[in-house]
């Protein structure tokens, strides 16, 4: 005789195995932001003499 919450035990493994790996990436990419947020914007100086007025990726800058 075979117990019939047997198939919803199954489903409910795999729910919290797919809800582990959810809480695990979303810890991964918090820690991933928090050091990212806290990296320092840069030094003035340190690009060169790059010019910046080319960097739009879009041309939505002003056209003439």
């Amino acid at each position: 005789m075979t117990n019939p919450s047997s198939p919803h035990l199954d489903t409910v493994w795999q729910l919290i195995g797919l809800t582990n790996w959810v809480i695990d990436f979303l810890e991964r990419l918090m820690k991933e932001c928090i050091l990212f947020g806290e990296q320092p914007v840069g030094v003035e100086g340190d690009k060169g003499d790059v010019d910046d007025s080319d960097d739009d990726l879009f041309g939505s800058g002003a056209r003439g």
